[in-house]
């Protein structure tokens, strides 16, 4: 079908998630630059606020995830657990730019492996597409070298 890539499994790989995905990490790329070269010195700010929004959307996905789907095959409290873990990154991102810079972003690189973790077992269970975690792997991987670089060169 046109706009999709194969990600195995059923579901293809939407196009426009790929080219979304990978135009959000622009500001992580170039925040992670900025702090390395010492460039004009908005590099770690713009990188840590940016993080923590990013967070506190990837949170909002599982909320969306746990609310979108009307009589599935989730009991009460499966749904209530993924709710509640819908909010954690964004709590955790909040608490993150209130630490010093290294260990602000350091944790914010943990919480998105962690959430990355969340999407696999999410789709293990099947409340996302299958062919999410192909998407947010590299995405991650991305992502977590970009802050831990800024963090630690």
């Amino acid at each position: 079908m046109a706009g999709e890539l194969s990600a195995g499994g059923d579901e293809p790989l939407p196009r426009i998630a790929m080219v979304l995905g990978g135009l959000g990490l622009i500001p992580f790329v170039v925040g992670t630059f900025f702090e390395i070269a010492g460039g004009p010195g908005w590099g770690s700010p713009a990188l840590r606020y940016y993080s923590a929004t990013i967070l506190a959307f990837m949170g909002g996905i599982h909320w969306g995830l746990a609310i979108g789907v009307q009589g599935d095959h989730r009991g009460e409290d499966q749904m209530r657990l993924q709710l509640v873990a819908s909010v954690l990154p964004s709590l955790i991102a909040w608490l993150a730019l209130l630490m010093p810079m290294t260990q602000g972003i350091t944790t914010m690189a943990v919480a998105f492996l962690l959430l990355f973790a969340g999407d696999i077992l999410a789709v293990k269970r099947g409340w996302a597409p299958i062919w999410y975690p192909k998407l947010r792997m590299p995405l991650t991987v991305v992502v977590v070298l970009c802050l831990l670089a800024a963090a630690w060169l």
